[in-house]
């Protein structure tokens, strides 16, 4: 585990796990949790040769704040971790608002991507239905109280697998952890996200997975990130999270994509 203190004065905190020999890879949480979001993938990985960078991003988790948040700054702040460990290049794999951070890496710096994978995200909110969306959850998030929020979780991954637990009582720990005027700030960086004008200039090979548990809104969204980027595989993950987070939701599946794309 390493703290890496950025220009700005905002601590990063990340774990790496694996021998620096295996192919490396950057695992990026989404909106409102932590590097622990990716645990299925972290216990797993080393033992197929994969060398994982965990970070926790910019006002989550372990990591620390300086002055407003911005998906760009997370993009440099990734950046920063290859320099720190010696790597020019390496694969980014971000879930949810973690895809967002992904593809503002593969723009800002696409000299430093090998192979570029987003996971239940999206690249603009376009259409009424996804703006009204958005909106309604930035209000959520000001509005509702911890208890309340934690009963809207319960409500979105209901069912008694064991995936669906491990969710539920993730996300409750991260609620109960979290400053939610933080989240709620987060989350109007993310309503505000827009570079499907921008992805035209990827080359990294892409790969776009959505799981199909929320419904096809989540769906048309990322399938519309795939068609803007020249050459990207598109698949959807029956039973995976849409919204998020599929690599928690479906993890051997998301993991034998993920895996045999990356090391193909």
């Amino acid at each position: 585990m390493t703290i890496l203190t950025m220009p700005d004065g905002t601590e990063i905190y990340y774990e790496t796990h694996g021998d620096r020999t295996g192919a490396p890879v950057v695992l990026v949480h989404g909106l409102g949790a932590d590097h622990s979001m990716r645990d299925c993938q972290i216990r797993k990985y080393p033992e197929i040769a994969i060398f994982s960078i965990v970070p926790d991003v910019r006002w989550h988790g372990r990591s620390t704040d300086a002055g407003r948040f911005q998906i760009k700054d997370c993009a440099r702040d990734i950046a920063e971790i290859l320099e720190l460990t010696g790597l020019k290049r390496a694969s980014i794999v971000g879930v949810s608002m973690g895809g967002l951070i992904a593809q503002r890496f593969a723009i800002d710096f696409p000299e430093r991507v090998k192979k570029l994978v987003i996971v239940d995200s999206f690249s603009s909110i376009g259409g009424y239905a996804m703006q009204f969306n958005s909106k309604l959850a930035l209000l959520l998030t000001k509005l509702f109280s911890r208890a309340a929020l934690i009963k809207f979780i319960n409500s979105a991954y209901r069912g008694n697998g064991e995936a669906m637990q491990n969710i539920r009582e993730y996300f409750r720990e991260q609620i109960l952890a979290q400053e939610i005027n933080k989240i709620a700030k987060v989350r109007e960086e993310v309503n505000r996200f827009d570079v499907l004008h921008e992805l035209g200039t990827v080359r990294a090979p892409t790969l776009v997975l959505v799981g199909d548990h929320h419904g096809m809104m989540a769906v048309k969204m990322a399938e519309k990130t795939a068609k803007h980027i020249k050459n990207a595989r598109f698949e959807v993950l029956k039973g995976g999270g849409g919204g998020d987070p599929s690599n928690m939701m479906v993890p051997d599946l998301f993991d034998c994509k993920v895996t045999e794309f990356i090391k193909r």
